[in-house]
């Protein structure tokens, strides 16, 4: 009852990014032309957080680099990864890549846009685009850059298309493809779909209640977030489940899970007035 009071809730909040957003500080923006040149990097504004899209079935980074769609480090977008931090920097770099333009390219090659075809062609020349850019692309370093449109001279966010925007949501919806380390380590694939015990309704269920609610871990504050709900164990497993099914015996869906989250989170921070402590 509770999460369907948050859910509830959710819905008369104004100004919540819907499921499969979420705000974002975004530093760079990496502009391209209509073409799929490259136009330059233009740095945000300081604090500045952008509504992007976010997959809430991504777990932790690890072994399998886990990709945004539109937007991440000049690790994901360019496969540059720094030295000292992972043994071999060039295999891991091309490997993450590879992963951030299989997502994009799922998701763009399904709709007919002039923003979505302008960033599949400068995914075909992106390792060409890097070598001319070199020293601009390395000021970024490993900082989130978002992929923009030059239409015309204006600066446009490519995610608020509308076709965009719907392509993503698409994307979400469907069965979740087990790959990498889940399918190396159970062999087999695994089947989300469930009835959700906060709608009612057969859905795509959360592995992970993302994303974190903020101020709840071992140290209360907003560096300190936890999860309100977790299966993270062998020992939650029950009715023939296993580790790579974790969230499924007790089925919350991804849509519900992004909207309580939201509300609880909401309803913690401390600039909307509604904590005491």
């Amino acid at each position: 009852m509770i999460l369907q009071a948050l859910k509830q809730y959710s819905e008369r909040i104004e100004g919540l990014p819907p499921y499969g957003f979420n705000r974002e500080q975004i530093k760079y923006r990496l502009v391209i032309n209509l073409d799929g040149s490259f136009c330059g990097i233009m740095p945000c504004e300081e604090h500045e957080r952008i509504e992007v899209p976010i997959n809430p079935s991504a777990g932790k980074t690890g072994i399998d680099p886990k990709p945004s769609f539109l937007w991440g480090s000049t690790e994901y977008i360019f496969g540059i990864m720094p030295q000292k931090k992972y043994k071999h920097p060039e295999k891991r770099g091309k490997f993450a890549q590879e992963l951030f333009w299989k997502l994009n390219k799922e998701v763009l090659n399904t709709i007919e846009d002039e923003a979505a075809n302008a960033v599949l062609k400068f995914s075909e020349k992106v390792d060409e685009i890097f070598e001319d850019n070199k020293e601009e692309l390395k000021k970024a370093g490993d900082d989130k850059c978002l992929l923009v449109l030059n239409n015309k001279g204006e600066i446009e966010y490519i995610q608020d298309r509308k076709v965009i925007r719907e392509a993503w949501l698409k994307y979400l919806k469907q069965p979740e493809k087990e790959e990498g380390k889940k399918k190396r380590k159970t062999g087999k694939k695994s089947n989300n779909i469930a009835f959700c015990l906060v709608n009612g309704q057969r859905s795509k269920i959360a592995r992970l209640h993302k994303p974190k609610i903020v101020g709840v871990g071992k140290k209360p504050g907003p560096n300190s977030p936890a999860y309100l709900v977790a299966f993270d164990d062998d020992a939650f497993c029950s009715y023939g489940r296993t580790p790579n099914d974790r969230g499924m015996n007790a089925p919350v869906s991804e849509e519900a899970v992004a909207a309580y989250t939201a509300a609880l989170n909401y309803l913690l921070d401390f600039k909307n007035g509604q904590t005491i402590r």
